[in-house]
Order: C-alpha cells, then structure tokens, then sequence
C-alpha cells in the first residue's frame, strides 16, 4: 500500500496604509501652528482688556485644535512605530492512497461551508412543496374522476358495439340429473 502525505500552506495578508493619514495630520499642525503665530503677536501688543480678551478667545480655540490635532499625531506616530508582523501558517493535509488524492480537511470545510445553503434550499422546496400541495390533490383527483368516468362511457359504448349473446337453453332434465327445488 503506497502512502504520501504533502501539506499545502496557505497565506493571508493583510495591511492598512496610514501614510495619508501620517501626512495629512503633519500639514493640518503646521497650518494651526501658522494660524497661531499672528495671534500671539498680537497679544504681545494688545493693550486694551477687550482686544486681549478677544484675541486669547481665538487663541484658546487655535490651541485646542492644535493639541487635538498633535494627540492624534503622537496616536498615528506610535501605531506606525509598534507596527508588528503577524504569520500564522496553517497546512492543507493531502494524502494519496493508492495514487488517488484524498484531502479529509478540505472535504471537511467544503461540507461545513456548503452546508447551511444547502439545507436552506432544501427548507424552500419542502415549503413551496407545501404550498402546492392543495394543487397537486386537485389535479390527482380531477385525472381520477376523469379515468373512472372515462372507463365507464367506454364501456358503455362498447356494450352498445358488442351484440348480446343469447343465453343458452337449459339443458334437458333426466332422471339422474333431477333439478333443483326451491
């Protein structure tokens, strides 16, 4: 009995690219940083309370942006520099008995997997079986009705085109043969 066992690997791989992202959060902190640069000058030659005022009301909100926008900044860096590979390999067992290939694993998932809309199909049929069953009883029973109907006028027909035969004369009472009394 000759047996040989090979395996298959089988690979996935999967990857998310967030240099858009890592570039995109780069040029948006250094419009903010712009953005924040004329304000700060001019709170360094406001003199009025209501000008400072004013202007630390904006400032606040282009800092806020800022820090927001430099947390997911420090978020992207460190998810790009703890990137990590992960292999997983799993094998297809594949044996040949007798020159025939047999692959019990792969058998195994393609019945698991065909499984369900298989029944699921089979649950359709036995409703739509159901369904017309009431259909079916009709037509099985008019083609009944039909066949005993069509089987009685035939026959009369045919009696009406076969003559009748005469009944035989009875035969001559003897002596040994005494008839029958009622």
């Amino acid at each position: 009995m000759r047996f040989t066992k090979s395996a298959r690997a089988c690979k996935t791989i999967e990857s998310s690219d967030v240099t858009k992202q890592y570039v995109d959060h780069e040029a948006t902190l250094k419009n903010y940083r712009a953005e924040e640069a004329p304000y700060l000058e001019i709170m360094r030659h406001a003199t009025a309370v209501k000008d400072v005022l004013a202007v630390s009301e904006k400032l606040a909100d282009v800092r806020g942006r800022i820090e927001k926008t430099e947390g997911e900044f420090r978020y992207l860096s460190q998810q790009v520099s703890m990137s990590a590979f992960v292999v997983s390999l799993r094998s297809e067992t594949e044996a040949q008995v007798f020159g025939l290939r047999w692959r019990p694993a792969y058998n195994i998932r393609v019945a698991v997997r065909d499984g369900p809309p298989s029944l699921a199909n089979y649950a359709d049929a036995m409703v739509a079986l159901l369904m017309r069953l009431p259909t079916i009883a009709l037509w099985a029973a008019t083609l009944l009705l039909a066949v005993k109907y069509g089987y009685a006028l035939l026959r009369r027909y045919w009696a009406g085109l076969v003559p009748c035969r005469q009944p035989i004369a009875p035969e001559p009472q003897t002596s040994m043969n005494p008839a029958p009394r009622p």
